[in-house]
């Protein structure tokens, strides 16, 4: 669900919530309120949010025609104004719109990653938790308490990323903000098996392309070679890109390629990159992994065919 999908469904919870509409009413609905929204608010906090999607799509249609390399520094300028505008509005319509406070957070604060880190952490234990099931209107919440759990995991502290994002999926199993693919990594990065397996067991044992490289790090961290070896083969073969974004040194850039070169990219190819970039650090700890997976006549075939596709 997108952040817009989940401006909209706001409004359309709320507004049904008195008339209880079904079936073919409640389709309709679903239509009016896409094609229409600001007829359907009813509430200043929806509307908040309403428009900070509408600034963020904005910003990134904005983002997508005018970022090109001769014209990036005023393009970016333009893309911050858009920003400022999107929080700064919504914040005026209604001030506890956390997510804008968010933005707001991030642009006002230019330090680094601990000083954001431990800034995150103040703020976040001031917030009232919400309270009764989570829905929709507790998104704004998960979302705040994710970005921690995932700055924690990026500064280095596995296990309190650990506990935040385990009592998270405690607090909300269906896992909307998918923390399960960076607690495989930090399971991984700590060499703690039985966690992982737990975690593994309460998702079905479905792989995705964090789980599989999480899997064969595991497992060359453990000094299982032979099922490290097997388990990132498969991931090679299952994602397409994988073996390429494992070994590529300029990761930013390489993402880049796949569109400026206009390639059919499915959207496994983005899933690996996606799990590649928060896998970089543990990877990084763990000695000779990289060089110990080139060697493995099927995973650089793969880096080289898939290197040799972006130069079409």
């Amino acid at each position: 669900m997108t952040y817009y999908e989940e401006a909209i469904e706001r409004i359309i919870t709320r507004y049904n919530k008195d008339k209880h509409l079904e079936g073919d009413a409640y389709d309709e609905l679903v239509i009016e309120v896409n094609a229409h929204p600001e007829k359907y608010l009813i509430n200043k906090e929806d509307e908040s949010h309403l428009y900070l999607a509408l600034g963020l799509h904005k910003r990134l249609e904005y983002n997508k025609k005018h970022m090109l390399d001769n014209i990036r520094d005023k393009a970016e300028n333009k893309s911050v104004e858009i920003l400022v505008d999107s929080f700064t509005t919504a914040l005026k319509i209604c001030p506890d719109n956390l997510d804008a406070w968010f933005y707001k957070f991030k642009y006002e604060r230019d330090f680094s990653g601990c000083d954001k880190l431990l800034m995150l952490s103040k703020h976040i234990d001031e917030l009232p938790k919400p309270e009764g099931t989570p829905d929709i209107y507790t998104r704004p919440y998960q979302r705040l308490i994710a970005t921690y759990m995932i700055s924690l995991m990026k500064n280095g502290s596995y296990r309190q990323a650990i506990y935040v994002g385990e009592e998270q999926l405690e607090y909300d199993p269906s896992d909307p903000f998918n923390l399960r693919n960076y607690l495989s990594l930090c399971y991984a990065r700590l060499e703690d098996a039985q966690g992982f397996e737990e975690l593994e067991e309460r998702f079905g044992r479905t792989s995705n392309s964090w789980t599989l490289l999480a899997r064969s790090i595991l497992f060359y961290k453990t000094e299982n070679l032979r099922a490290a070896e097997r388990t990132l083969i498969g991931y090679t073969k299952m994602v397409e890109g994988a073996a390429y974004f494992l070994f590529a040194s300029t990761h930013e850039h390489d993402i880049s390629l796949l569109t400026q070169y206009n390639i059919p990219q499915p959207l496994t190819a983005r899933e690996a990159y996606d799990a590649t970039g928060p896998a970089r650090a543990i990877i990084g700890d763990t000695s000779e992994f990289l060089d110990w997976a080139i060697e493995i006549p099927e995973v650089r075939q793969s880096a080289q065919e898939f290197q040799e596709k972006l130069k079409l």
